[in-house]
């Protein structure tokens, strides 16, 4: 069989963190839809966890084969295989009803934050995911373990985060505001909840799709006017506008299409 002519050969080899790998792993998706042979190369520890049938996945080692950063010793936890459970659970809430909540792959909070934010989601009465690593789950008061179940809420130790804020049923993201997750919820016309200063003024002030943490402020406070009331409407329909622009930019003659374009 002759072999496919391709526009160039294109190796991507992010950081080897979820945060890192996603956005560079749609980059190389991109690339491949434009003729161009992509390859992503990433370590032997996560290689298993993508799933990239358009582009090429070589695995280079890090010398933590087995265990990424649990075996260096610096974070225990890194990444596991998707489990269907989370979108399946999903599947049973109602649409714009769940909280989703990550703060990334190396944020650690502290134990005052860990008891706080358990007591603004049992006082909310709102469905939530939320997303807390092995390293960080001793810190979660004993009250909320047994409060947590399967009606009411989940707490796992990670997700396909791009699959979770696509779903219909979630309403809310709590996020650090890490560039990425920023990113992956404003495309997704997901509203937020956020902390992290820079990406958060854009968030609240000039994007308009959600609202900012200030110091001493309430989660359950936070949450209610972004889920609930005439706050809420006016940023959901802002995340939908936001949202349309970028699938926009993304269409064949979009300015993002044209980046791409250009970059080739």
């Amino acid at each position: 069989m002759e072999d496919k002519q391709f526009r160039g050969h294109v190796i991507v080899l992010p950081y080897p963190s979820q945060g890192h790998i996603n956005p560079l792993l749609q980059f190389a998706k991109r690339l491949a839809s434009k003729g161009v042979k992509a390859t992503l190369a990433t370590t032997r520890y996560t290689v298993g966890s993508i799933c990239a049938p358009r582009i090429g996945v070589e695995a280079i080692s890090d010398g933590f084969d087995q265990g990424g950063y649990s075996q260096a010793g610096d974070v225990e936890f890194y990444l596991k295989p998707l489990s269907e459970e989370c979108m399946e659970w999903l599947e049973t809430k109602p649409s714009q009803s769940v909280v989703y909540i990550s703060f990334g792959s190396m944020v650690s909070l502290t134990e005052e934050e860990m008891e706080e934010i358990p007591g603004g989601l049992s006082e909310s009465g709102l469905h939530y995911l939320w997303i807390v690593r092995e390293s960080e789950q001793k810190k979660l008061p004993k009250w909320f373990l047994e409060y947590s179940n399967k009606d009411k809420g989940m707490v796992v130790t990670w997700c396909n985060q791009l699959e979770m804020l696509s779903h219909p049923a979630v309403g809310c993201f709590v996020t650090h505001c890490g560039w990425n997750s920023t990113l992956e919820g404003l495309s997704l016309g997901v509203p937020k909840w956020a902390d992290q200063l820079t990406d958060a003024k854009f968030v609240k002030e000039i994007w308009g799709i959600g609202v900012r943490a200030e110091e001493d402020e309430e989660l359950i406070k936070c949450l209610k006017q972004v889920m609930e009331g005439d706050m809420s409407k006016e940023i959901k329909r802002n995340a939908n506008k936001w949202k349309e622009l970028a699938k926009k930019a993304i269409r064949e003659g979009g300015s993002s299409d044209e980046c791409i374009d250009e970059f080739i």
